[in-house]
């Protein structure tokens, strides 16, 4: 679909950037967001549409518009037929057709001044986007009919962050992921949400394939405390304390199991230097006032996490 024209303004077109103006006809069709590309040397400009602009010939100059009113001017001049709608498009690289296909390229040169702006098309965007049809449904895509789907592997591999200002949407994606990975029929992945703020226990209501497990019912094994987590629960331990911890801590045999009441009772009865056992001592009572150690893990983790469900 053609929806308007590349024009010489602001130093543009240049390879970043470029402007057109939106044809009346098809105005309708053209919103901030949408994808479009025009043509260069290379093939076709693809870009995303940053933002649009309202101008009108007529009412450029202030002084005129202060003496005169709009309404006065509209009766000499024909505001209406002189206004039209600039778009700013920021170039995201070139598609060029190759055997059927498009290949993406970085943009050499800018779209020439007069040439067409047409709506990107549903191949154009698989490529751009690099749609698998089997891959996650995470919605349309704004201002286009097409459903992104995202590859799992490529989505899931390494690292992945979802990035946005507060109210933009972040957690509602989080919930669309959680529902696709719950839905799939193959390639089932296991997922553990650590939810803060009580945002996706609404996931029971959709599935019975969610776990909820209530953050006060978190045990963790005594074995598990090893001076790496003291130090993250209470960085001004000394490494002294370290020490002694670290002694009553290989003391035990490795296949017993133990709570934090008998590494306080050992520390309690041993004759270590009081100015290292006192402060140890005050430590570990703050953490058993926490209520979070036990003798074995609650839950066991390993047994909750299964393919294709959430916890």
């Amino acid at each position: 679909m053609e929806v308007g024209t590349v024009v010489s303004l602001d130093r543009t077109p240049n390879t970043y950037e470029y402007l057109f103006v939106i044809n009346k006809e098809t105005k309708e069709d053209v919103k901030k967001g949408i994808y479009v590309y025009s043509k260069n040397e290379q093939g076709s400009v693809f870009g995303y549409l940053e933002d649009i602009e309202r101008a009108n010939r007529y009412l450029e100059n202030p002084e005129a518009v202060a003496d005169y009113g709009s309404e006065k001017l509209a009766k000499h001049f024909p505001l209406n037929k002189w206004d039209y709608l600039i778009a700013r498009v920021a170039i995201l690289g070139v598609l060029k057709e190759k055997e059927g296909k498009y290949v993406q390229e970085k943009a050499a040169f800018p779209p020439k001044p007069g040439e067409k702006v047409y709506k990107a098309n549903d191949e154009m965007l698989k490529e751009f986007f690099g749609i698998d049809e089997s891959g996650l449904n995470l919605g349309k895509i704004y201002g286009h009919e097409l459903e992104l789907k995202v590859n799992l592997t490529r989505m899931f591999q390494k690292h992945v962050a979802i990035l946005a200002m507060s109210g933009a949407g972040k957690s509602n994606l989080t919930k669309v992921i959680l529902e696709e990975l719950l839905n799939r029929e193959k390639r089932k992945i296991s997922a553990v949400v650590f939810d803060i703020h009580g945002e996706y226990v609404g996931l029971t209501k959709i599935s019975n394939k969610v776990k909820v497990v209530n953050a006060k019912d978190f045990r963790i094994p005594a074995r598990f405390l090893d001076t790496y987590i003291l130090n993250e629960l209470f960085p001004d331990m000394s490494g002294a304390q370290y020490g002694v911890y670290n002694r009553i801590i290989n003391s035990f045999p490795r296949d017993e199991l133990i709570d934090l009441e008998d590494i306080i009772n050992i520390l309690e009865n041993s004759k270590e230097n009081q100015n290292v056992k006192a402060p140890l001592m005050r430590y570990l009572e703050e953490l058993r006032s926490y209520n979070l150690v036990d003798k074995v893990e609650k839950p066991a983790i390993q047994q909750l996490i299964k393919p294709g469900e959430v916890v």
